[in-house]
């Protein structure tokens, strides 16, 4: 039968509502990846700074990771279709104010509509799906779910490139709203109501300050620990504040009845690794989506346009959609522990291939790795939130949406820092070496050291001061970038493994082949109390 329960009843057209879900999450997941694209065009239009650039992209993350675990709860307890409407109404209504905007704080404010959209919106979806779908078809409801996040983060890329390209950046956020009506007029015609009928409607207010207080430090400690300094005060203190949070909010909620997050969730082998598996794969996707769109558009290297990057990266979206189709046949073929393991190890083996690409590559060795990663994405992105979500008993299926989410948000957060990091160390160790050996001064260094982190437009004119040097110093800023493109992706392949290893244990010790149908499951929680 499959690994998750369900309410037959519940939804009287469940593909009309998976087709609403489809248009929002496409809509999400385009402005995820399509926002680097339109970013230069943004700031020179709007005059912003680095600084505001940064909060352009920041704000979003860091209100959405705040508050999707309240998103969740509030869907069990005031009506998952209304939280769903709600939060693509409030998406929508961000798009707007960016796509309007012609001052950068109206931008950053709009972003941050756009968080608290998304963080009603993501977990409402696996719940809506979880009690929409029987458990035969749940799978491929799933599937379908994680293909449309896969295509709509790789096809982010060139939608903002053509959409800058033909208009304006503006159009990016306008392309917002035609899929918010859509969603928004499916919504109301495909998707039944659904909550806890026997939960208190008492807001835990101690614990989503405390929840959303921890999600905002460790995020904002995590994406400024670089800029700021990772020794400094205010990331220090964010960080160890955050932890101070976590623990009081454990403690917290271990003494309230109606808690936001019920901790036993925790006690289940199945909720631990779908949310393991959640954190590993979306620090993986990330890492891809963002290095080697940089490295395909780097103009010392392949010197692709936005608008090429994004088709060359296609192969992985369309291999992520076509393999999330058959995830959940080949689940109940071999097996969640097994399917899940391969998956994440066939994503190791793509990122190990892109490993080996040197100075000379072309785009022929990165296609196939490519198709290996998005194909291993393809059978784990959607089954790892499914599984997380049906560990837990029907009533509580928004709550554990919203923890598989915040895993979701804290794994991105935390690859792009470190898989950044230590690309930015091994490629400026090798660009210093090679601008040592130019003797330039402070002032030329500075400059041509940026283009390690991207902003090389600023660097163009610097080398074409360089005269005869300047051969010199564009191979061995190629090789530098390719150094820190490598260990990135070696970076990348390890924690997919080492993710593979820690699910495959936590699944493969007694996990059940099958998962009871909701109504049985908490019939069970009722008498195990």
């Amino acid at each position: 039968m499959g690994y998750w329960h369900a309410h037959p009843k519940s939804h009287p057209n469940k593909w009309g509502a998976l087709t609403a879900i489809g248009f929002i999450l496409f809509a999400i997941a385009v402005s995820a990846t399509g926002i680097m694209d339109v970013l230069t065009d943004m700031g020179n239009d709007l005059h912003m700074g680095v600084s505001e650039q940064t909060w352009v992209v920041n704000t979003y993350l860091l209100v959405v990771a705040a508050v999707v675990v309240a998103g969740g709860q509030f869907g069990d307890v005031f009506g998952r279709r209304l939280m769903f409407a709600v939060g693509v109404t409030t998406f929508m209504a961000g798009s707007i104010v960016i796509a309007t905007a012609d001052v950068s704080t109206t931008v950053i404010i709009g972003r941050a509509l756009q968080g608290l959209g998304a963080a009603a919106v993501m977990p409402a979806t696996l719940s809506i799906i979880d009690v929409a779908f029987p458990p035969e078809q749940r799978s491929t409801a799933m599937g379908v779910w994680g293909g449309i996040v896969g295509i709509g983060f790789a096809l982010g890329v060139l939608i903002g490139g053509f959409l800058t390209h033909i208009g304006s950046w503006h159009w990016l956020f306008w392309f917002n709203v035609p899929l918010c009506l859509a969603a928004l007029a499916m919504t109301f015609w495909a998707i039944s109501e659904s909550r806890d009928e026997s939960r208190s409607r008492v807001v835990d207010v101690a614990g989503l300050v405390i929840m959303a207080a921890a999600m905002f430090s460790v995020v904002l400690g995590l994406d400024q620990g670089e800029s700021w300094g990772w020794g400094s005060m205010a990331v220090i203190g964010l960080l160890v504040g955050s932890a101070a949070l976590f623990a009081t909010f454990v403690f917290v909620e271990s003494r309230l009845k109606n808690p936001m997050v019920h901790l036993d969730l925790f006690r289940s082998r199945a909720f631990i690794a779908g949310n393991v598996g959640t954190f590993f794969i979306t620090w993986a996707l990330i890492s891809v989506i963002l290095f080697v769109a940089s490295y395909l558009q780097n103009f010392l290297l392949l010197d692709y346009s936005a608008l090429k990057a994004g088709v060359a990266i296609m192969p992985m979206g369309f291999a992520m959609f076509t393999l999330s189709m058959f995830s959940g046949r080949v689940i109940r073929w071999i097996g969640a522990p097994l399917a899940l393991t391969l998956g994440m190890l066939v994503v190791a083996v793509g990122f190990y291939l892109l490993s080996l690409v040197s100075l000379d590559s072309d785009y022929s060795d990165f296609w196939i790795p490519m198709i290996l990663v998005g194909a291993g994405f393809g059978m784990t992105f959607g089954p790892f939130s499914a599984i997380a979500v049906a560990s837990a008993e029907a009533s509580r299926v928004g709550e554990a949406s919203g923890i598989v989410n915040m895993s979701r948000y804290l794994g991105g957060a935390l690859g792009i820092v470190i898989c950044t990091a230590l690309y930015d160390t091994a490629a400026l160790d090798k660009l210093n070496e090679v601008i040592g050996r130019l003797g330039l001064n402070f002032s030329a260094r500075e400059k041509l050291d940026q283009l390690a982190t991207g902003n090389d437009s600023v660097v163009r004119a610097e080398i074409d001061k360089l005269g005869s040097a300047k051969q010199t110093f564009i191979d061995g800023a190629g090789q530098a970038i390719t150094d820190g493109f490598v260990v990135a992706m070696l970076t990348a392949a390890i924690v997919c493994t080492v993710g593979a290893a820690i699910c495959f244990a936590l699944l493969s010790k007694k996990y059940p082949t099958e998962i009871p149908p909701a109504e049985v499951r908490d019939k069970e929680a009722l008498e195990e109390a």
